[in-house]
């Protein structure tokens, strides 16, 4: 049976033998194929982060100034959250920046 580190191993050992073929070897098609594989995996992803919050759930999330701002969700949007910060400004936040509060 594998262990963790072996696991990783091979999975480091995967990525390399793509980004080789990528960088020598791929051409147009591979590469189109490639990139509409990334984009249904983040939409995957952008996707499960969404799921996880509702209306009224606490969240706080790092602004760009790099302080903790806390709120309630008020709204879950396509992309995005839209979050009533306790200071009584509106955010619009991707899912994926936002943790439980």
């Amino acid at each position: 049976m594998e262990t963790n580190k072996e696991a990783n191993m091979t999975v480091q050992t995967a990525l390399k033998d793509v980004l080789e073929f990528v960088a020598t070897r791929a051409g147009t098609h591979d590469l189109n194929a490639i990139v509409d594989i990334l984009k249904m995996r983040r939409n995957a992803l952008s996707y499960q982060a969404l799921a996880k919050f509702r209306r009224g759930d606490r969240v706080a999330f790092k602004g760009r100034s790099g302080q903790t701002i806390s709120g309630t969700v008020e709204r879950v949007m396509q992309k995005n959250v839209r979050v009533k910060s306790d200071g009584g400004g509106t955010w619009r936040v991707p899912a994926h920046m936002l943790s439980a509060a």
